[in-house]
Parts: C-alpha cells; structure tokens; sequence
C-alpha cells in the first residue's frame, strides 16, 4: 500500500460508536506506516476514551461547545473553519476524512482554496433524520457535491444521496469481546441497551412488554442506558403497572457484562445510523429482535435466521416477535448460534481491508 499523511477529522473521542470506530481506523493505519493527524475540537487537556496507536498526531482545537443561539453559532463555525484550514495548511494531508455531517461540512468548506485535497465524508447516522437542524441539512445539500466520496454504514443510507456520483457502503467492525465464544448465561430477563431517546423506542419495547407479560409472569424487561426520556419511560411503566418488571438500570461501562445472561435482546429503534449494540449482542449468540429500521437493510441481519425482524413502530408485530422466540427454546438456540457467525462478517480486519481499497485509490490519483 502507498504511504501517506491522512487527516481525520470528529467533533471528540469521548465513548462513542463513531469514536470507537475513528479510534480503530486511525490506529490501523498508523501501524501501516501512515501519518495519522487525529483532529478534534475538544480542550486540550482532553484524553481519548478509546486507546490510539502511540503514533497518531492527537490535536485538540478547543472549540467544542454548544453556539447558544444563530450568531455565535455562525462565530463559532467561522473559528472551527479557520482553525481546520490552518491546520490542512500545516499538515498538508493527502487525505481528509471526516465523521459526521456538521465535521463533514466544515472539513469541505475549510479545504476551499486550498490545493485540492479528496475529502472523505462519512455518514454515521440516518441522513433522513440527522442532523436535524434545517440549515445543516441544506448546507450538507450544498457541500457534498465537492466531497470526492461519501462513505454510508448501510444500503438505505446511501440510497438517500442520488445526487453524489461515489457513495460507498462501509459497515462497522466488530470486536467481539474475549469471553464471547462461551454460551450466553440465559436467565428470564428480556434487555436492551441505548440511550434514553426518543429514536431509540423502548417506549415501543415496555408498551410490546406490558402485552407479553401475562403469558410470561416470571421474565424481566431491563434496559441500559441514560438520556433525556427517563422521566417520561419511568411514567409509562408506572401506568403500566409494570414498576418491579422493567428496569431503567442506567448507563454501564461494559453492559454486555450483565446482558449477555439475558434471554432475548431487543433493538427497537425508529432508526439507527448502524446497530452496533445489536450487532455485539450478537457476538454473544443472544437471540436478537430488531425494528426493520433499525436494520437498515444490512445484509448481515437476516430475518429468521440469525434474528427476527419487525416493522417499525409495530407493537404488536413486536409482541408476537418476542413471544415467538420466548415460546420456542429451539428456535432461539438456532438463531443465537448463527447469530455469532457476524463475528466474522464484520471483522476488524475486513472492515479495515475495505477502508485501505479506498484510501489506497485516493493515494495513487493524489
């Protein structure tokens, strides 16, 4: 492979799946023997969460923040461009590659003058729903056309950019952690894992609960993570005279700790930019139920056979789904042990080897 100096651009290296991610990618090909300039807007003093290759160039702009309102939003994103464009000057990148939209535009409109560098955008969420800013959308609609290629983690992602020319599908990598080959621990608890957010739909997984919990008085609904819906899930148990069944048990720092012994695995997503959890959950050869949304139109997710699918938003499609798989011993065993075979679908390695096919093109026509 060519040697280069590579650029990448995300807002910081905080727990994250795009973070995790850039933390993979950036190490892989500093240990190929590329220059890896990692670019975040984070303070200074910052670490990253994630471990990185001790030869990565780590530079923190300190300008992350909230913009408060439409001026100093425009002030703040006129320094961001700056400073980037500063720094393409200094590093003088023969790649730029930039995660998520609001990165994406910056990164295209800090390298306007400048000697043409190709700048790599990727999508890391649905960009039917994100960003959800009006004005990010219509600048994304402005600028993408000057990216050389737009990377999407699913099919239905990049269906959604009919205008760009070079749109390729990239998935995720997957690290199965080192006691995923064991059997899963099965007890009578249902799980699920996300932030508290209203795109998530565990409001649609304790609603499809409450229908199933009559004809499976023993089982537990427990679900991990934090976000800004707690109050109003917390309501909805409580008038489900569900209090003592579900559980909102918070954010932890290695979840699949605890829901590895679960039964089922639940992902009911009004969408999903790529379903990470439910693609780790897998690993462990849980039986997985996934929202048709949440899925993205993966390849690697196949309904009645490595896991069941339902239609967004369907409650009662849900209901049936889990109900099937908890009634059917056999059939979750079946879709558990296929389940793991994702392991080697979306390896590191693979993922990795596909990223180094595009970065390589972009190196030899620099």
């Amino acid at each position: 492979m060519n040697k280069g100096h590579i650029t990448f651009l995300i807002s910081d290296m905080a727990a994250g799946g795009a973070q995790r991610v850039a933390s993979i990618l950036c190490s892989h090909w500093a240990e190929l023997g590329h220059d890896i300039t990692l670019i975040t807007f984070e303070h200074q003093d910052t670490k990253s969460f994630y471990d990185l290759h001790p030869n990565i160039c780590y530079k923190r702009l300190n300008l992350l923040g909230g913009s408060g309102h439409a001026l100093r939003a425009i002030s703040s994103n006129l320094k961001r461009v700056m400073a980037l464009k500063s720094a393409y000057k200094n590093n003088k990148p023969d790649i730029v590659i930039s995660f998520m939209p609001e990165n994406n535009v910056l990164a295209i409109l800090s390298a306007i003058g400048l000697s043409r560098v190709p700048i790599l955008v990727s999508e890391r969420s649905d960009p039917r729903y994100v960003p959800a800013q009006k004005m990010w959308r219509i600048l994304r609609r402005i600028t993408y056309p000057f990216a050389k290629t737009i990377i999407c983690q699913t099919p239905r992602a990049s269906s959604f950019f009919t205008y760009h020319k070079q749109c390729v599908i990239l998935p995720n990598p997957i690290s199965p952690p080192s006691d995923a080959s064991s059997p899963p621990l099965c007890t009578p608890f249902i799980s699920g894992l996300g932030r508290l957010g209203h795109e998530k739909g565990f409001d649609i997984l304790i609603e499809a609960f409450a229908k199933i919990k009559k004809d499976f008085p023993s089982h537990h609904l427990i679900i991990l993570g934090e976000g800004q819906e707690r109050q109003a899930l917390e309501q909805q148990i409580k008038i489900l005279n569900l209090e003592g069944s579900v559980h909102l048990s918070g954010k932890k720092s290695q979840p699949f700790s605890i829901l590895r012994h679960s039964g089922l695995f639940v992902m009911p997503s009004r969408f999903e930019g790529f379903p990470n959890a439910l693609c780790e959950a897998m690993t462990y050869g849980l039986p997985v139920i996934a929202s048709d949304d949440a899925t993205q139109s993966l390849s690697v997710i196949r309904h009645n056979e490595n896991s069941l699918v339902f239609e967004s938003e369907n409650i009662n499609a849900l209901a049936a789904a889990m109900t099937d798989i908890l009634k059917s011993p056999e059939k979750a065993q079946m879709l558990g042990d296929n389940a793991r075979d994702i392991v080697s679908e979306l390896s590191i390695e693979k993922v990795c080897a596909q990223w180094d096919i595009m970065i390589n093109q972009c190196l030899e026509h620099k």
